[in-house]
């Protein structure tokens, strides 16, 4: 539960306030699925990966891409066939294998995607848990419904720790392997999950103690340890970022 992702850092992008990267969060998110260009949307995938770099550091900055790669994949395979408009770029005698639409309708898909992923691994790269729920609660957020996003985003990586520290545990013993594939790795994949399973059953206690610790479930009025300052630096930065949404949306305005 004391588990998060953020990186320590003190670039521009860890010192900007809080409540204006949600903002421009949200505005970014609704942006990838306004109808731009492949090369607007292109443009915009680059600019998250390339914050990547001070959020996350160099060492984690294509961490998502490594995830994100089997689905990466998938679509490059399954997308293409399905748009067969349009100009033949690859053929296989009379299959069709790809199309110019198909291209597009693929590096669109691909860009909203990372995009997407890459905004909100940097937002909670370089932002503290705690200034992620103080911002949820300055929006009206409620404080249970902030404590709930909390709870998921510390669990998260919680879970995946626990996974690695029992996995090598497992390969200290020979159990399991990184190498192994197929029938085997399932095999072997049985018992690092059941263990997994255990641990994360084994903090329910501790869960439910943190919340009573926290007054969850009370009806008093809830105050907070912690309060995100305003004043100039709050209004410069709401400024900035309202300037950032308009040029981010513009674009749409431009193509009409």
């Amino acid at each position: 539960m004391i588990e998060s992702s953020y990186h320590p850092g003190k670039t521009f992008v860890h010192t900007f306030d809080p409540r204006a990267k949600l903002f421009l969060l949200i505005v970014y998110t609704t942006a990838m699925f306004l109808p731009f260009q492949i090369e607007i949307l292109a443009v915009y995938a680059a600019v998250m990966i390339i914050l990547a770099f001070p959020a996350a550091g160099i060492r984690d900055a294509f961490s998502p891409l490594k995830v994100l790669l089997p689905l990466i994949i998938l679509i490059i395979i399954l997308t293409p066939p399905f748009f067969r408009e349009g100009e033949v770029l690859i053929t296989y005698n009379t299959w069709i294998i790809l199309t110019d639409s198909g291209l597009i309708r693929t590096c669109v898909l691909l860009s909203r995607f990372i995009g997407i992923t890459y905004v909100f691994f940097v937002f909670f790269r370089a932002t503290p848990l705690n200034q992620v729920v103080l911002t949820l609660r300055w929006y009206g957020l409620p404080i249970k419904a902030a404590l709930i996003i909390s709870m998921t985003f510390r669990f998260i990586p919680n879970v995946t720790s626990t996974y690695h520290r029992v996995s090598d545990a497992h390969k200290l013993r020979g159990s399991f392997q990184s190498g192994m594939w197929g029938w085997s790795r399932l095999k072997g994949l049985v018992p690092v999950l059941t263990s997994v399973l255990i641990q994360t059953v084994k903090s329910i206690p501790v869960m439910s103690m943190s919340l009573e610790h926290r007054g969850f479930g009370r009806t008093i009025r809830r105050t907070s340890y912690q309060r995100l300052r305003g004043g100039r630096k709050l209004f410069t930065h709401l400024t900035f970022s309202i300037i950032i949404a308009l040029m981010l949306i513009a674009p749409i305005f431009l193509v009409r």
